[in-house]
């Protein structure tokens, strides 16, 4: 073969065809599965298929009194807090829970009343006498006069 008068060389395989084919990968996750126990928070249908998936199969590396504390602590710290990245707090907290440094406070629900009727300190909305705020607030007018 002799290249042309143009300067550009012949494809001698000029007979062959090419062929584009794109393959369209679909990731499938298995239905969430492992909350026969659990009361699963609102916003944990939010969470993506894999993601629910993944966070549940952690939860089962916790402690099973302390799985349902878990989620109520996620969750509320999700509503009480601006939240970015909500599958990774999540599991943050199950990663603690794991280790022992697990401290709930945000998800603890009030217990019970109490059985016993409540005293005077530990009402703070209790209405007072007027004569009786004044009697304290002059008090303190007077021991803080006293420097």
């Amino acid at each position: 073969m002799k290249p042309a008068s143009n300067g550009t060389l012949p494809n001698p395989k000029r007979g062959r065809t090419v062929r584009e084919v794109s393959i369209k990968e679909v990731r499938t996750a298995e239905p969430v599965r492992g909350a026969q126990n659990l009361r699963l928070p609102q916003r944990f249908g939010q969470l993506k298929q894999g993601q629910q998936a993944g966070t549940l199969v952690a939860l089962r590396q916790v402690d099973e009194s302390l799985r349902q504390a878990v989620l109520d602590e996620w969750a509320a710290r999700c509503h009480n807090q601006v939240v970015r990245n909500p599958a990774g707090y999540l599991f943050g907290i199950i990663q603690r829970a794991i280790s022992g440094d697990f401290k709930p406070w945000a998800g603890k629900s009030k217990g019970p009343a109490p059985t016993t009727a409540p005293t005077t300190e530990s009402t703070p909305h209790e209405v007072v006498p007027p004569e009786v705020a004044m009697e304290h607030l002059n008090r303190l007018r007077e021991l803080v006069g006293k420097d």
